[in-house]
């Protein structure tokens, strides 16, 4: 790659160093993409292996009173060790872990697997506490069987509410042959401070986060499921660092700019600042510092910040105190010292205009001295950014328009800064709220409830994510509270599957009741006005963000070669259709084209449908093409696609997957659903029941048991309405404020906390740009 030189003496005179202190979290990305193990890892020493022969034990391995290994959800899968290998089955719908109890979160764990089976996927797993009850929130490493083209290798963790996944989609070219029945494969995690390295074959895949592992003790092991693998041997080794801490820390950064904090420098100042820390109970701080306070003029330790041009750096280089042109500066003025660590801050001023959109790449670094020689540790990781990119999410932290006038002022001119021009829209968003009267526990309450929270949030809009109400033709009321709100708020919504599950409830009837500005917004048709309502997917443009409203509720229709909508008095897909909760060919050509029309004028989307369109639980077997379309229109123009909404599942998810955030939206009221099965009673709680006229007008109001309400046995409650506020911004910035709720009496469901069934909708902020 061809580099532009920059002296070392530019810098220096270019980047004057001061101290002063500011902070924002989650800004830094690292410097260069990962191509291998970290810098200083050593693989050490044996800790388990096995070649799995006849005279071989499971010594050492945790259990589940089998003596075998752990089997997460076993009825259907077993671990046996045989003659030939360890064999690990798992039949439909069940996942099988087998796995050694180690002492260390830094490892190599390496096994030699043979393919039994024709699909399904295996792997290894890590990160697990408790195997037998949190694999769920484990990394997994792990391939497809006969998945050729698509996802067929993956690496993900989830952590915390997201759900980082990395894929490589073409395991032939990775390996040069099929993940296919028969073959045997190497797979290889290596764990180290914090972050996994997957390896197949010897092939590196990718690296990613972990989650759990910082407690001393990892859970790892190989994964089935849904097929049957030979495991041949697995070794595990230990794995050490030299030279790099984990203890020290950059913990953000921000623009600085003049006349803020007390500093006076002119109107035109302008430089980036970080903040670094030091935790003191780090083994080579406490070697140097026996128990004192450190301070500036100490003669054993000194700690100061490495600087350079990112593009300066080769691909995979590490910034060190021999890389050329890095810039050494001293840390000397603390900003803070507690017991535990030590807080440094450095600022970069007056730094050029043509340097406002280069990345600096900075590393900390301890020097201890021993015997008269200083010796050197860095900070694990070198991060890196531009000052454009820390202007424009100091613009959306902020609330001060003194600040934000300031930021304008400095990045005039500057392209890659959005700021004050960024497109941004705040929407309410709620689903499924499945209002039927004396079936569902939803009320006009509920609904008041949901437009006061979005009024106090000063919504631009508000919006469902389908299912609003299983009898549009009987509930005039909730239309009335819901598009005549007395707050005179936009209103959107799309078909979810229960809409048309009333007699009399055609699309002519309920089109029309998806939003109170179905004049306004371009219709799915050719020339864009709502017609007789027989297409009910929509877009329109708010505050230059442009919302997509999809409608999955479309099926083929083998006999007659038709893709058919869902029928009246239905909530599924015609008896006898396939490919049902699709949005068909001619709405995705229509998504084809909006999509790439909001690109053309640089306008960021959001995409809302009641089906997911994501592959970790997706329903609508059109989900892989609208991810490729997302994709292709993201490589085209980046932040084309930012939020991919939907509902129907009554869980709470978040994944990131190739810029793209997928929020599964929870449910208003019906936390979880068991269809035919009476699973409990809610005893003496009681619920008011409002009934009202054709007019929708109250006809009286009912105190009844909740027992009574025709879904009660077999629907667990939640004990208050929900619904998220979300903000959107074309800078990339995604902000999801959810809430969180209980169950309702105390009465929990047996799956509570797993996949996604809990009683709240994530909050975070996601600045999509990042990835």
């Amino acid at each position: 790659m061809m580099k532009k030189y920059v002296g070392k003496k530019l810098l220096v005179t270019t980047l004057a160093a001061t101290l002063a202190l500011s902070a924002i979290p989650n800004v830094f990305k690292t410097a260069s993409a990962v191509s291998g193990l970290p810098e200083g890892a050593t693989i050490g020493e044996s800790i388990y292996e096995n070649d799995f022969s006849a005279s071989s034990t499971l010594n050492g391995w945790t259990t589940d009173g089998m003596g075998t290994g752990w089997q997460w959800n076993a009825n259907l899968g077993s671990v046996k060790l045989q003659d030939d290998g360890l064999r690990i089955a798992a039949e439909k719908g069940t996942k099988t872990v087998a796995l050694p109890a180690l002492g260390t979160i830094d490892y190599a764990y390496t096994a030699t697997i043979k393919v039994l089976g024709e699909g399904g996927s295996f792997g290894l797993l890590a990160d697990m506490k408790n195997p037998a009850t949190e694999t769920e929130n484990a990394l997994h490493a792990l391939v497809y069987v006969g998945n050729t083209t698509e996802y067929g290798v993956y690496h993900y963790n989830r952590v915390g509410e997201m759900h980082y996944t990395q894929k490589y989609d073409n395991p032939v070219k990775l390996l040069g042959k099929e993940i296919a029945q028969g073959n045997t494969y190497t797979l290889s995690l290596y764990c180290i401070e914090g972050t996994s390295y997957f390896y197949i074959n010897g092939a590196f895949v990718s690296s990613n986060e972990l989650y759990a592992g910082t407690s001393g003790f990892d859970a790892v092991g190989v994964y089935a499921s849904e097929t049957e693998i030979l495991v041949t041997s697995v070794e595990v080794k230990k794995v050490t660092v030299e030279g790099l801490s984990y203890a020290m820390s950059f913990d953000g950064a921000t623009v600085r700019y003049a006349d803020k904090d007390g500093y006076t420098e002119g109107e035109s100042s302008s430089g980036l600042r970080f903040v670094a820390t030091v935790d003191k109970t780090d083994d080579d701080y406490k070697k140097a510092v026996q128990g004192g306070t450190y301070s500036t003029d100490d003669q054993k330790v000194k700690f100061g910040m490495l600087l350079v041009p990112e593009d300066l750096l080769s691909d995979g280089e590490y910034l060190t105190k021999d890389t050329p042109w890095a810039l050494d500066v001293p840390l000397t003025k603390i900003a803070s010292q507690t017991e535990d660590a030590i807080t440094f801050t450095l600022s970069l001023l007056d730094i050029p205009k043509e340097y406002l959109t280069r990345y600096i790449t900075a590393r900390m670094y301890m020097k201890i001295n021993e015997g008269g020689e200083w010796k050197y540790v860095y900070s694990r990781t070198s991060l890196s950014r531009s000052m454009v990119d820390v202007g424009n999410k100091f613009y959306e932290d902020t609330k001060d328009e003194v600040v934000r006038a300031r930021l304008d002022k400095i990045f005039t001119d500057c392209a890659e800064y959005y700021g004050g021009t960024a497109a941004r829209v705040t929407f309410s968003l709620f689903s499924d709220f499945h209002y039927i009267e004396g079936t569902y526990m939803s009320s006009m309450a509920d609904m008041q409830a949901i437009l006061d929270k979005a009024y106090e949030n000063k919504v631009d809009f508000i919006m469902h994510g389908g299912d609003f109400c299983n009898n549009y033709k009987g509930s005039p009321e909730l239309f009335q509270t819901y598009l005549q709100n007395n707050y005179d708020m936009p209103a959107y919504g799309i078909y979810g599957n229960h809409e048309l599950e009333s007699g009399g409830n055609s699309m002519q009837l309920v089109t029309p009741l998806l939003t109170n500005r179905n004049d306004e917004v371009v219709w799915g048709t050719a020339d864009g006005k709502i017609g007789d309502g027989s297409i009910g997917y929509y877009y329109f443009d708010v505050n230059g963000i442009r919302m997509i409203c999809t409608d999955t509720n479309y099926s083929w229709n083998p006999t007659t070669q038709v893709w058919e909508h869902n029928y009246t008095a239905s909530h599924n897909k015609p008896d006898g259709n396939e490919k049902g909760n699709a949005l068909g060919p001619v709405q995705l050509a229509w998504l084809k084209e909006v999509l790439n029309d909001a690109a053309d004028k640089k306008m960021s989307c959001v995409v809302l449908s009641h089906q997911t369109m994501i592959s970790d639980w997706a329903y609508t077997p059109d989900g892989p093409a609208v991810r490729a379309l997302f994709k292709e229109v993201n490589d085209r123009v980046p932040g084309t696609v930012l939020l991919a909404i939907n509902g129907h599942l009554h869980t709470n998810h978040l994944v990131l997957e190739d810029g793209v955030l997928y929020l599964d939206m929870n449910t208003v009221r019906n936390g979880f659903w068991i269809s035919g099965q009476e699973e409990y009673h809610y005893g003496n709680e009681t619920f008011e029941i409002v009934r009202y006229n054709d007019d929708g007008s109250v006809k009286g109001t009912t105190t009844m048991l909740i027992d009574n309400l025709t879904q009660a046995k077999n629907t667990w409650f939640f004990a208050d309405p929900m619904s998220a506020i979300v903000t959107v911004s074309s800078s990339g910035r995604v902000e999801i404020q959810g809430m969180e709720t209980t169950w309702l009496a105390g009465i929990v469901p047996p799956n509570d906390g797993q996949n996604g069934v809990e009683t709240k909708i994530s909050s975070g902020v996601y600045d999509l740009r990042a990835y």
